[in-house]
């Protein structure tokens, strides 16, 4: 069907109570099929429905579901005359508030939507759901680093310190949920934010950043295409001949990496380049609340049409020793130190920051003709 007969028959459903409603509902089912196919943060903590929902008592009216964490048990060698101690079975319980996720309101005049000449279903199918998507994912990101920099502030003794190539080289960091790359721990200048070449060694380390002291194991690795693109440079010691000729020819393909599940990402302004994560199985991280299906509003004001989607969800890593990182850049990341004041190069964007605009010909940049000799 043409665009512009899609687009009519957009606008003269908005005309009516029950057309607003038919539309709201198709488009809800169409932006839930496109964010359930897209966004690391679903692939590596899979959303789920809460089982009891509360309202907070602790000073303002948050939503949130009680997560209740398993109780530890201990065993112990005793002879026969024996007995091992008595103990209080207490299952620790983390509240998981919830929070709103709601894109611009869009709005379109009737009279333009008739000369439209691609389908406003477009936007909804694609646009909707990436900027819903966007915000999950960043969330995520910023709930790993958090998780990642309180396990090294216990690690150096309630004390935080700067991980860096300085203080490597000077022994001063402990280096327990993050660690440096290979060529970043040696980099001159150490005051960079640019990263180095990954190594093959380097998703070693991190792996088992998991099994030492923490009986965990690091099921999903979370890198962008960018860093991912290293491994292209790798030779024939780190892959073997076969699968360094086919390297060559179309790049590493897999959907398992040294043993873990894969995620790659093109979305650097969340994911910076030069950080690499890995994460233990889901039920020994955390949690990813959805409270409801995403919800769709459209309606009609004289000739403006107006709508807009939102998502209500709720996300937890209860288990902090569950994320792992790889940093591939020489300067500082911990943002209670940022001893080499280069942050905001190597962290998620802001909210407000995280569209990327390359098509600018609205604005008047554009090539306007070329000539051929």
């Amino acid at each position: 069907m043409d665009a512009r007969m899609i687009n009519t028959s957009f606008q003269h459903g908005t005309t009516t109570e029950a057309g607003r409603e038919k539309i709201a509902a198709e488009m809800r089912t169409l932006i839930q099929d496109h964010i359930h196919e897209a966004g690391f943060a679903r692939k590596i903590l899979p959303p789920k429905a809460p089982d009891q929902l509360q309202v907070s008592t602790s000073g303002h009216d948050t939503l949130h579901c009680v997560l209740e964490l398993p109780a530890d048990v201990h065993a112990a060698s005793i002879n026969f005359r024996g007995d091992t101690d008595a103990v209080i079975v207490r299952g620790p319980k983390v509240a998981v508030g919830f929070w709103t996720i709601q894109t611009e309101k869009q709005q379109v005049f009737e009279q333009e939507l008739l000369a439209y000449s691609n389908p406003i279903i477009t936007m909804v199918e694609e646009k909707i759901p990436k900027a819903l998507q966007e915000i999950e994912d960043r969330t995520f990101v910023v709930y790993a680093e958090l998780a990642v920099q309180a396990v090294q502030l216990e690690m150096n003794g309630g004390v935080a310190t700067a991980l860096n190539a300085a203080t490597i080289a000077a022994g001063a960091v402990v280096e327990d949920a993050a660690i440096k790359g290979e060529l970043a721990r040696i980099a001159f200048p150490t005051a960079s934010s640019v990263p180095l070449t990954m190594q093959r060694p380097d998703i070693v380390r991190m792996k088992k950043l998991f099994t030492l002291d923490k009986q965990l194991r690091g099921e999903t690795l979370l890198i962008t295409e960018f860093d991912y693109s290293d491994t292209v440079q790798w030779t024939i010691e780190d892959l073997g001949n076969e699968l360094t000729g086919e390297t060559l020819r179309t790049g590493l393909k897999t959907e398992t990496f040294f043993n873990s599940r894969l995620v790659q990402t093109l979305k650097t302004r969340i994911l910076r380049p030069g950080n690499v994560y890995a994460f233990a199985p889901p039920e020994a991280m955390g949690v990813f609340y959805s409270l409801n299906d995403t919800k769709f509003f459209i309606d009609k004001r004289g000739n403006r049409i107006e709508f807009w989607a939102w998502e209500d969800i709720g996300m937890c890593i209860a288990n902090i020793r569950a994320v792992a990182k790889l940093e591939l850049y020489p300067c500082d990341a911990n943002p209670a130190t940022d001893a080499d004041a280069l942050l905001a190069n190597i962290v998620s964007a802001a909210e407000e920051n995280l569209g990327v605009l390359n098509n600018r010909a609205d604005t008047n940049v554009y090539v306007r003709f070329v000539r051929q000799f």
